[in-house]
C-alpha cells in the first residue's frame, strides 16, 4: 500500500496547491481519491496495483469530464467531494458503521452538489483544501 499512500500525498498536495486553479486537477484528483477508497472497502483483497489502476482510471475519466464538459464536471465533482468529505467526518469520529458511512456520504454528495452549483469558486477553494489537508494529515498520521 506504499504506492496508494505515495499517489495520495502527491494528489493532496496538488488539490491544496492546484485545486482551485486547475479545476481539472481538482476533479482528477478527488475521482482518484474516492475509487481508490472504494476499491480498498468495497473489493478486499485485490492486488495494490489494481487499486491503483482503478483510481489512475477514475482520476483521469474526472480530468477529462472537466476538460471537456465543464457543466457535468462542476456537478461530479461536487457529489465526489462532498461524499468524500461526509466519510472523512464518519471516519473521525470512529465510526464503524457501514450504513452510516453510507449516509454520510450520500448527505454529502447532496451539500457538495449544491454548494458546487450555488457558490463554485467558494466551494471549490473549501472542499479541496479540506481534501487536500485531511489526505497530507492522514498519511503522516498527524494529531492534534
Amino acid at each position: 500500500m506504499l504506492s496508494i499512500r505515495i499517489l495520495q500525498i502527491v494528489f493532496g498536495l496538488a488539490m491544496l496547491i492546484l485545486g482551485r486553479r486547475l479545476f481539472w486537477v481538482f476533479v482528477g484528483s478527488i475521482g482518484f481519491i474516492t475509487a481508490t477508497e472504494y476499491a480498498v472497502t468495497s473489493l478486499p483483497g485485490q492486488p495494490e496495483w489494481a487499486v491503483v489502476l482503478i483510481g489512475l482510471a477514475a482520476g483521469i475519466i474526472g480530468a477529462l469530464l472537466a476538460v471537456f464538459f465543464q457543466a457535468g464536471a462542476i456537478a461530479l465533482s461536487g457529489i465526489l467531494g462532498g461524499g468524500y468529505l461526509g466519510l472523512l467526518i464518519t471516519r473521525s469520529f470512529d465510526v464503524t458503521s457501514q450504513f452510516a458511512h453510507t449516509i454520510a456520504y450520500v448527505i454529502g454528495a447532496i451539500l457538495g452538489l449544491i454548494l458546487f452549483l450555488v457558490l463554485f469558486e467558494s466551494a471549490l477553494i473549501a472542499i479541496s483544501s479540506l481534501a487536500g489537508s485531511y489526505l497530507l494529515v492522514q498519511q503522516f498520521e498527524l494529531t492534534g
